[in-house]
């Protein structure tokens, strides 16, 4: 992630094309394209009834950031050019991969590379990216640079682009897909590029918070466009709590704490962390010099939990206060009758979302939480409600709620405490993580699928 000390981004998604040809014979003669856009968590790709892509102009002229104002600056994306018919006005180095910075979508210019300088990516092919047999694979890294220089063009920030094409050996290769790590390797059917390009100083763009989605933009031929499996990963996670022999995690301290690779069969082959189960045990605290404190900020947390008995009473997964309103801060709970909780609390709105049903013992979960307070643009009555989110398994609860109708924005959670791991449960613990920002669903279960899952 860039920004907060963070110097990383990077993503992966699957795409198809379908070209809008009535005439099979004519299926090539494509124009506009789509964008994958990066913007700064307070914006949306749409918002208050405005595109944020503008309108599309003949053969996608405005595919991209045309229409915005100085506001949104502080952005970057990867252009998807599919237009190539000499007939249509297109440009004779055809359908085309580069990369958009600014309001400018003209390559050479407003500090986009030219493609001449490897800022494109180009196909040997007039139908490069519109093969209809399959799809194709986009991985993207952006990494803080302040002595990136490629090919005369210099900047503070290096990205590099790959496209796998459908059915080749890219395409089977989980390194590929693998957004955990930086991609090393050169598997067949892959294309590329790479260059530099300035981002903002400090924390002008901050990719903890950042947003990521498609504009797409269609000429005088339709095209269709299909997408899924999109990731978004963090460089490093703020704090990781593996519980493994070789990293434990920070603040773990060995000889106070029993630690287990024998039994359950967990989420992965390290250890985990033994949760006693004695009322009135304190599991594991760290200080807020340690792990920070929350004001306004977003939060989340992921991890794996196994119950051998339901809690005597209510026992804490991870917390640092949020018990009521006098008692600001936020916690991941288990109730006596084995239903999980997230409850956040300030000093004027307490809020709460319970699983949907009990969790049963002797299984491991994946139990994920998010706290999500969006900018004030974003502040509507529909998206308030899912400001708390409670994922079991990946799937967002819809459980018993507490004043899901009021905004969390701007309260402050500040708490001068401890956080607690682990307290008043009886069970297992394993790859803990804590985020001081706010996690996409699919960023949950993508944790939720590097690990394992429940059948485990």
């Amino acid at each position: 992630m860039l920004g907060s000390g963070q110097t990383a981004f990077r993503s992966f998604f699957r795409f198809q094309v379908y070209p809008g040809e009535a005439d099979s014979t004519e299926k090539n003669n494509t124009s506009g394209g789509f964008t994958f856009a990066v913007l700064p968590g307070s914006q949306q790709l749409e918002y208050g009834g405005v595109s944020v892509c503008g309108l599309a102009g003949e053969n996608g002229e405005y595919l991209g950031y045309k229409g915005l104002g100085s506001n949104h600056a502080h952005k970057f994306g990867v252009e998807f050019d599919l237009h190539h018919d000499a007939e249509l006005g297109d440009p004779s180095d055809g359908n085309h991969v580069a990369l958009l910075v600014g309001d400018s979508v003209a390559h050479a210019e407003s500090g986009n590379p030219a493609c001449t300088s490897d800022g494109c990516m180009t196909g040997a092919e007039q139908a490069w990216l519109e093969q209809q047999d399959g799809e194709y694979a986009a991985r993207i890294e952006v990494q803080r640079n302040d002595s990136c220089s490629i090919n005369g063009v210099s900047g503070n920030a290096q990205i590099q682009v790959w496209v796998c094409n459908p059915e080749t050996a890219c395409q089977t290769t989980a390194s590929f897909a693998n957004i955990e790590q930086a991609y090393t390797g050169n598997h067949g059917g892959l294309s590329s590029f790479k260059t530099c390009f300035d981002l903002p100083e400090g924390e002008s763009l901050d990719m903890q918070t950042v947003q990521a989605g498609f504009t797409m933009a269609s000429g005088s031929v339709p095209i269709a466009l299909a997408v899924r499996d999109l990731k978004l990963f963090p460089y490093a996670v703020p704090l990781h709590w593996p519980f493994d022999s070789a990293d434990r995690g920070q603040g773990i301290e060995e000889e106070a704490h029993t630690f287990s690779s024998d039994n359950p069969v967990g989420p992965d082959s390290g250890e985990y962390l033994v949760l006693p189960g004695e009322t009135g045990s304190g599991g594991i605290g760290m200080s807020s010099s340690d792990i920070g404190d929350v004001a306004t900020q977003n939060l989340a947390f992921s991890t794996w939990l196994r119950l051998s008995q339901d809690p005597v009473e209510q026992g804490i997964v991870i917390g640092k206060g949020g018990s009521g309103a006098g008692d600001p801060g936020y916690r991941l709970t288990v109730d006596a009758d084995g239903f999980a909780h997230f409850q956040v609390a300030s000093g004027v709105v307490v809020r709460s979302v319970s699983s949907e049903r009990p969790l049963v013992t002797d299984l491991w979960y994946h139990v994920a939480a998010v706290l999500d307070r969006r900018s004030e643009s974003m502040q509507t009555t529909d998206q308030v409600p899912y400001q708390v989110r409670l994922f079991i398994n990946g799937v967002n609860q819809d459980g018993n709620k507490t004043n899901d109708d009021s905004s969390l924005k701007d309260q402050s959670l500040s708490n001068g405490g401890n956080l607690t791991i682990g307290s008043d449960l009886k069970g297992w613990l394993d790859d803990l993580r804590y985020y001081n920002y706010a996690l996409s669903g699919g960023q949950v279960r993508y944790l939720q699928n590097i690990r394992g899952d429940s059948s485990k």
